[in-house]
């Protein structure tokens, strides 16, 4: 995909995820649960999106995107329905979107397709689903924040936080937030705070320890005095119900270098893509300050953070600086494209 079709298929994964990301919050009986005064419910809207894009996207350019099988009263009928029913039709729509627009290009965007016999350019076609999906999307946020009350956890700046956010903008881009959300699992995005905070410290010194039942008699590998002092270190942590679970952190090591340090999640939240979710912020805020290539050191004793790395894009090189010589580090690379 090329330039505009891509920003489309950004902008749909974008809402996707944060669709993905609000009914992970919600309890199984609240999905089918109606709004206010017996209006839409979360299972109405799902069963609306997902019909609205198979009938749209299927046959995409072939058929008129109203297709003649689609029953869209059925689809505003309220039901009771169990998360892998609705999840299953969820997905559906979103395959079938995906798989239409994957193989264009700008190229295409000026060819017509036809919706209820009326002949659109692509280009208008995509902009109409894109404007309906949005528009459901906040309905089914709003619905599920409404439900959560008072422990819905933020899908974007948390209430406060934007000061810290400005410092190191992570969800700017839709493929950054897409992967902050990390395709529904629930928690708070990284945002930047000082490394020097009583939660920054509470965290690296729940590293420090578990470092040190893994490694007997081995030091530990923080930030240090230069790196606290450089306006350039970004320390990040992920908040879930209020409470930082997750962190990382970047430091410039040379010219276009940055090293990845601090990276740690509680055990108690291990297993939902989070520390995937820091790295990706941390990659982003480098990539902003610069950066062309990122560096890290991991050890032998921590192959689930090696197999995150690897997955990542990293790739293994000898080991650099105060690692070298030592037979526990195992160190990455990971050139940053333009």
């Amino acid at each position: 995909m090329s330039d505009i079709v891509s920003a489309f298929a950004a902008e749909y994964r974008r809402y996707k995820a944060l669709a993905d990301a609000a009914i992970a919050q919600l309890e199984d009986g609240q999905l089918s649960q109606p709004g206010p005064a017996g209006n839409n419910s979360i299972a109405v809207l799902v069963w609306h999106v997902s019909g609205n894009l198979r009938s749209r996207f299927s046959e995409f350019r072939a058929a008129d995107g109203e297709k003649p099988w689609r029953d869209r009263d059925d689809e505003f009928v309220l039901r009771t329905v169990t998360r892998p029913e609705l999840l299953e039709r969820w997905e559906g729509g979103w395959r079938e979107l995906f798989a239409a627009i994957g193989p264009l290009t700008n190229d295409d965007l000026d060819g017509t397709v036809t919706i209820r016999g009326q002949s659109l350019s692509i280009e208008q076609a995509l902009m109409r689903s894109l404007g309906h999906t949005v528009y459901h999307v906040g309905q089914i946020l709003y619905l599920a924040k409404s439900m959560r009350g008072g422990t819905w956890e933020n899908l974007s700046i948390p209430p406060g936080a934007s000061a810290a956010y400005n410092r190191s903008p992570v969800l700017e881009t839709a493929a950054a937030h897409a992967q902050v959300l990390g395709g529904g699992l629930v928690a708070e995005p990284a945002v930047e705070i000082a490394a020097d905070s009583a939660e920054a410290q509470a965290l690296m010194q729940a590293l420090d320890a578990e470092m040190l039942q893994r490694y007997p008699g081995w030091p530990t590998h923080g930030l240090d005095e230069r790196d606290r002092l450089d306006s350039r270190t970004v320390f990040m942590v992920i908040r879930a119900r209020g409470e930082a679970v997750a962190c990382g952190a970047t430091r410039v090591l040379a010219d276009g270098t940055f090293e990845v340090k601090r990276m740690y999640v509680r055990p108690d939240f291990r297993g939902r893509g989070l520390a995937r979710r820091i790295l990706g912020a941390l990659e982003a805020s480098a990539r902003r300050q610069g950066a062309t290539r990122l560096v890290l050191e991991t050890g032998s004793r921590q192959p689930e953070a090696v197999a995150l790395y690897v997955a990542s894009g990293f790739a293994a090189i000898e080991p650099y600086g105060q690692f070298t010589g030592d037979p526990h580090s195992r160190c990455f690379e990971k050139t940053l494209a333009p």
